[in-house]
């Protein structure tokens, strides 16, 4: 045959899974992965605005050619297959009140955000959508150890701030095992002390008096 041979054109359908994750941090960084499904010919598709208000995209990571537009929307080349894209963005600001994007087209009805904290600058939660089981919301594997949101269009997230700075959980825990030799002249002792556990703060031990420091 010459030219093309004609075959049964398979009907296109697309479908679109959303997952983020909000690491806490200086600045904080939004994970998106978004996972699409689609049938039929090769086409061009426009998503979103990707992005909530207050972040800025840093990497972008795609098995298809795909670009973010200056209006926030991310533009892929879709052919038929699964395919998986990794968006990393960063908090232009500190971490508030936030929604997802009012994104337009094929955006699904709902997302699925998970939270890690950083316990060593702050202990806070993300509030404001519905708990979740990470396993029941297909949550990528590496981001399950940490809790998940379903988030709707029209709900509003806020990181809320319960302490900051170092917690009880994360002081340093240290134990002193202290042998003493008592001098000839009776005068005085000396001491070897075997000290062991974990410091997370300070880095720094002094010797009180009325010791002195030898080797």
């Amino acid at each position: 045959f010459l030219g093309a041979r004609e075959g049964a054109a398979q009907a296109e359908s697309f479908d679109l899974q959303v997952h983020r994750l909000l690491s806490d941090g200086i600045p904080a960084r939004l994970d998106t992965r978004l996972t699409l499904r689609a049938t039929g010919s090769s086409r061009e598709v426009l998503l979103g605005p990707v992005l909530p208000a207050g972040f800025a995209p840093i990497a972008l990571d795609s098995p298809l050619p795909a670009r973010v537009d200056p209006d926030g929307r991310l533009g892929v080349q879709l052919r038929a297959g699964e395919f998986t894209i990794d968006l990393i963005a960063r908090a232009t600001g500190t971490l508030g009140k936030m929604s997802r994007p009012k994104a337009a087209g094929p955006w699904p009805a709902e997302e699925i955000w998970s939270w890690a904290g950083e316990d060593r600058l702050r202990v806070a939660a993300l509030e404001g959508g519905e708990s979740i089981d990470p396993a029941q919301a297909s949550v990528p594997a590496e981001w399950r150890k940490y809790p998940a949101l379903r988030v709707l269009g029209d709900t509003t997230l806020a990181v809320v701030e319960r302490s900051r700075g170092m917690v009880s959980a994360d002081e340093n825990r240290l134990s002193l095992v202290r042998a003493l030799w008592l001098d000839f002249d009776h005068e005085g002792f000396t001491a070897v002390d075997q000290v062991s556990g974990s410091m997370r703060t300070g880095w720094r031990l002094d010797m009180a008096a009325p010791w002195s420091l030898g080797r």
